[in-house]
This record gives structure tokens, sequence and C-alpha cells, in this order.
């Protein structure tokens, strides 16, 4: 996902342009198989910058049954029109939303 809205350049030359907000919400449900414990979820976080917010909600719930956990991934990319110097502000924000959206879950047979 990131590596779509970022690139690593030297020297950008030309204003950089996004004339449509953009929101994208990703549900992630998983079940946690009987004989396995979870080791490892992230923290909830958010990742704000005038480019947009990126908000990371993790939850554990556990009942008699099963465990499950629920991470909800909503990326709000606003309008922007910014020139070239301010690029680098921009892939900052982009490789941070990167680096909270690839997340790991480890869980770890009993």
């Amino acid at each position: 996902f990131a590596k779509q809205m970022y690139s690593e350049r030297s020297q950008r030359v030309n204003d950089f342009v996004c004339t449509r907000s953009r929101t994208i919400c990703d549900t992630i449900r998983i079940t946690v198989p009987k004989g396995y414990a979870i080791e490892s979820v992230p923290e909830s976080s958010v990742v704000e910058s005038r480019y947009g917010t990126f908000v990371n909600s993790v939850k554990v719930l556990e009942d008699a049954d099963d465990v499950k956990i629920i991470s909800v991934q909503k990326l709000v990319l606003n309008p922007v029109r910014e020139p070239a110097e301010n690029y680098k502000e921009y892939s900052t924000f982009a490789r941070n939303v990167s680096k909270a959206y690839s997340f790991r879950i480890v869980l770890k047979k009993q």
C-alpha cells in the first residue's frame, strides 16, 4: 500500500497533487485456533498530519468458547496541492503509515 504512496527521490521538481480525498478501511477478524495462545498483538495507534490520518484499533475478545482478535484500520487521505520542497514531509507521513499498517500478530502453540 504505502509503496504506492511514496518513493525515495533525491530531488522532486514538480508540485505533488491529490485532488480527491480517499478513505480506505480494512477490518481483520482472527479466531485463535484451539491449542494456540496470543504471544503478541500491536497496540492501537494513530498517525496524523495535514495529509491525512491513519488509525489502527486492535481488540482481543475472549468468551467461553474462543478468543478473537479484531483489528480495524482506517486511512483518510486529504486532498493536497503541495510544492515540491514539502514532498519530504509527505513521504515521512507515508512511511509512518506504512510502519503502522504492517503490524504483526504472533500466535504460539501451547
